[in-house]
């Protein structure tokens, strides 16, 4: 079965706009946050949004982007945890997400291990899915630094013992396309609850080369993600998808049909 796509959006109308051109589903972030890797959106604009959309809404859940003094990310403060748990309760208490369109939260928490190593916050992250019920929760790219060591598979099975659905990763340090045995490994770990979303670099001019080999070694537990954000005048990235971007995206993977059968 062929691998539906995940859309990553910043704004309201580039929520729609993914809807429109045949997203299978959209992780949705607070405006502005894109050069921080996607912080949780408010959620007034989110409960703006809700009633317009009929494809699934993964919320981010991020309190916000990398520390500025190059120290490891999603490593978090009591303070932020709480946060975490804050935004979490408003957005299940606001009537706005909804379980039958496949609507869920996506977030991650890492923590040091004795060895100084990262490790999945199991403890933590299972008190914010506790939380979350009974809408289901995905492990985002905080996975990355985890997925480029030795210790992949503990930190998959970590994340089963905490109750993710889903796992969001570009398979190691860097894009996709560099990291395609790791994402095939995973992909091949017969954790059948948790659906991978393999993400990072991917657009339609380089689908052929890093799809076909994910198709070789996946199921129908995976989907694809990308931003496929548009470009400004100046060549420099915006937050809003690019409708001819994504489009061919999207025309690529049906005509892998012809293919990867």
């Amino acid at each position: 079965m062929l691998p539906p796509l995940e859309v990553a959006v910043f704004s309201p109308a580039s929520a729609l706009l993914a809807q429109s051109n045949g997203a299978g589903r959209i992780e949705f972030n607070a405006p502005g946050s894109y050069a921080s890797g996607g912080t949780t959106p408010p959620l007034d604009i989110f409960s703006s949004l809700s009633p317009q959309m009929t494809i699934p809404i993964r919320v981010m859940i991020r309190p916000r982007g990398p520390p500025t003094d190059g120290s490891p990310d999603f490593l978090y403060s009591k303070d932020e945890f709480e946060h975490m748990k804050r935004e979490i309760q408003g957005f299940v208490e606001s009537n706005h997400l909804d379980l039958s369109r496949g609507d869920g939260f996506v977030f991650g928490i890492l923590r040091k291990a004795s060895d100084d190593t990262l490790q999945v916050d199991v403890e933590r992250c299972s008190e914010l899915i506790k939380m979350a019920q009974p809408f289901p929760c995905v492990f985002h790219r905080a996975f990355d630094t985890i997925a480029a060591t030795a210790k992949w598979s503990d930190g998959l099975a970590d994340l089963g013992t905490a109750g993710f659905r889903g796992l969001l990763t570009s398979g190691g340090s860097g894009n996709m396309g560099a990291n395609l045995s790791r994402l095939g490994e995973i992909a091949a770990t017969p954790q059948q609850q948790i659906q991978l979303v393999a993400g990072g670099g991917l657009r339609a001019q380089n689908f052929n080369i890093l799809v076909a080999e994910l198709l070789r070694q996946s199921d129908s537990r995976v989907w694809l993600h990308t931003a496929a954000l548009a470009r400004g005048e100046d060549g420099q990235l915006t937050e809003e998808v690019d409708s001819g971007e994504l489009k061919a995206l999207l025309v690529k993977l049906d005509g892998s049909l012809a293919t990867n059968p």
